[in-house]
């Protein structure tokens, strides 16, 4: 049996490791365990030989455009043999499921600022966006900006339905009815998109129509009817989104979609706006150019480690690990693209290349690098603000239940419970009808029938 091209490989690699075997003894195990032909041993033998040539320092422009011809030819090649395995899955080829669900999805806005945000929230507030999908990094105060506008300094539960994490189907569907027509927010909803009953009300509640109707379809007694129709515009938060699960596919058709994916200048000036460390502050503006993906956590957990106030705990280790590392290609590449002695980035591409070690043409992994650097990276310096704050901003407690606050929950809608009438109400019935007209059961041949009220 053949093997796949990514066992062939494998096997070449792993003989090509020992030194003991020459060609002809390569060949023959390599046919033997992988049931290939020598036109493909030779293709993968001659590129195994490329990569294992001696570096050659890249100093010219001949030189880079020579190695850039020879990667080229590789990479054709390793593109040829990618189309012709079936075994290397589309997940394998673009990172982890994981990873892909958290890059925009397809056919997805991008908004870089906050105050777009702000005007897609204030839509969805107003109806005018009766569904609303937000997509982001976590520690991008997505789900915070929504809440403050949604409730209004009002207690959030008046204002709508919030739902964060798991849900049973009768509790959600209780839930919808109980906030009919109130706006709803499914923040983080992949534990509640992973029961198939509560994925069918999602659907439900997202259709494009202004009324939508949300059906009890289970023998199981509820205290809700059977269906109600609402217009409760939806907002759904998430930082990734699985755009081969068939709701998302729907969501992703009917939803304003969004992809919220600010720089750091970005979420520096929204955080001055409620930070209250200056001392922090003023060394998270020192490395905008040298942090990773914004993440505003970052700012509060620095302050709580700061306030624990250990000395073999110091509060810069929280900012500086969210650095790219000192050691790693990118912290050269930033080191040289900050350094103004070189005139253009050909002369910084030579000096990394040389450095980082990068057999063949470094331009290719130069270009795709610094374009995840530049995702984030400042363009233009950004001025030292001054927070207002000096203090940590006090949040009152919500109202809790178990506290006596039962008088401040949002006024519902009425919730009848089907009743299921037994023998016993047929017959109770049937006797108060036969008290209140004596004449109803009567047969036509009958005498009518009085009572008389005449005491003996």
């Amino acid at each position: 049996m053949k093997a796949t091209a990514q066992k062939m490989k494998d096997v070449i690699k792993e003989l090509f490791a020992d030194p003991k075997l020459n060609d002809e003894e390569r060949l023959k195990a390599f046919i033997k365990r992988t049931g290939g032909d020598y036109a493909t041993f030779d293709r993968l033998a001659a590129r195994m030989r490329a990569t294992q040539k001696p570096r050659i320092p890249i100093n010219t422009i001949e030189d880079q455009e020579a190695a850039l011809a020879r990667e080229y030819e590789l990479a054709a090649e390793e593109q040829e043999d990618n189309d012709q395995d079936d075994y290397i899955s589309p997940t394998a080829k673009g990172g982890t499921k994981k990873e892909q669900n958290q890059q925009k999805p397809e056919g997805a806005e991008s908004i870089t600022t906050y105050a777009e945000l702000h005007d897609l929230v204030s839509g969805f507030c107003t109806g005018e966006i009766p569904l609303l999908a937000i997509i982001g990094r976590p520690g991008l105060s997505k789900s915070f900006t929504i809440k403050a506008a949604v409730a209004m300094g009002a207690n959030l539960d008046d204002a709508c339905l919030y739902i964060k994490g798991r849900k049973t189907p009768i509790k959600f569907y209780q839930s919808l009815y109980q906030y009919v027509d109130k706006p709803v927010i499914l923040d983080d909803c992949d534990n509640l998109m992973e029961d198939k009953l509560n994925r069918e009300y999602v659907r439900a509640l997202t259709e494009s129509d202004e009324w939508r109707r949300i059906d009890w379809e289970t023998n199981t007694e509820i205290a809700a009817p059977s269906h109600f129709y609402t217009k409760s515009p939806v907002c759904i938060i998430a930082n990734a989104w699985d755009s081969k699960e068939k709701t998302y596919r729907a969501l992703q058709s009917r939803a304003e979609l969004i992809w919220f994916n600010p720089t750091w200048s970005e979420v520096y000036r929204e955080c001055a706006k409620w930070f209250w460390d200056q001392e922090i502050f003023d060394y998270l503006h020192d490395r905008l150019d040298r942090l990773s993906a914004p993440d505003m956590r970052i700012l509060e957990k620095a302050a709580k480690r700061k306030a624990f106030n250990k000395p073999r705990l110091p509060w810069q280790a929280i900012i500086d690990n969210h650095c790219w590392s000192k050691s790693s290609s990118a912290a050269l590449m930033i080191e040289l693209l900050a350094d103004k002695s070189y005139k253009h980035d050909k002369d910084r591409l030579i000096v990394w290349g040389n450095k980082v070690g990068i057999n063949g043409n470094p331009r290719p992994t130069w270009q795709r690098l610094k374009r995840d650097i530049d995702k984030y990276r400042p363009q233009e310096p950004i001025p030292r603000l001054i927070l207002k704050h000096k203090f940590k901003p006090k949040q009152a407690r919500p109202n809790d239940a178990r506290f006596g606050d039962d008088d401040d929950e949002p006024t519902l809608p009425p919730i009848e419970k089907p009743t299921k009438k037994t023998p016993l109400d047929t017959f109770n019935e049937a006797m108060d009808k036969a008290m209140a007209d004596p004449n109803a059961f009567k047969s036509k041949n009958d005498p009518p029938i009085t009572f008389s009220t005449d005491e003996d």
